[in-house]
């Protein structure tokens, strides 16, 4: 008989190590934005990706304010990209200080900003299945080689981006949602 209380095998979560006389730390230290959605440079609305850079400085995706915020030297306070048009951003790979990939979701690419310059670097082609477009995405990466990753959460798959062709992205993971099923219900089969 399976136990009404869902329970996470486990291989899924292995526990973690922690002190049998640890407490809790409940104090919480805001870093960008001030808790009230909007748009002003101290309001966010819908951040959905922050990253830091070298430096330590940090850029929020303000994914329902379709821009990416930049916050230096601890202040709340944050500067809007400059020279983008973006529809939902919803990841950020930074290279380097000067050099941040965006994924933008909703226009369907990657925008590659430098230093104000901008350029698209994957997609940009509208929403579809062919190689040469991308889906709705929420995850991106860029390898040493500068070769794009991004995970399209409508088209179930992860395709990469090329460096030297930048015209269409080869599938590298592709899985359809009865298959990712039937591996959820093998894995909890004891449980």
């Amino acid at each position: 008989m399976r136990s009404q209380f869902f329970h996470i095998p486990h291989f899924l979560a292995p526990e973690l190590p922690v002190c049998r006389t640890a407490i809790w730390n409940q104090a919480i230290t805001v870093i960008a934005g001030i808790g009230t959605r909007g748009a002003a440079p101290t309001q966010l609305n819908g951040p959905i990706d922050a990253k830091f850079d070298a430096n330590g400085t940090l850029f929020v995706a303000d994914t329902t304010n379709n821009r990416i915020q930049k916050y230096t030297n601890h202040s709340l306070t944050g500067t809007t990209l400059s020279n983008l048009t973006l529809s939902s951003p919803t990841a950020i790979y930074i290279k380097n200080t000067n050099l941040i990939y965006i994924l933008d979701s909703g226009n369907y690419r990657v925008q590659q900003w430098t230093n104000t310059i901008v350029v698209t670097v994957a997609g940009g082609n509208g929403s579809g299945t062919t190689p040469n477009k991308i889906g709705q995405s929420y995850g991106l990466y860029v390898d040493n080689d500068d070769n794009i990753y991004i995970s399209e959460h409508t088209n179930h798959r992860v395709t990469k981006w090329l460096k030297e062709n930048r015209a269409a992205g080869i599938v590298v993971s592709h899985i359809t949602s009865d298959q990712l099923l039937h591996i959820c219900e093998r894995a909890f089969a004891n449980y």
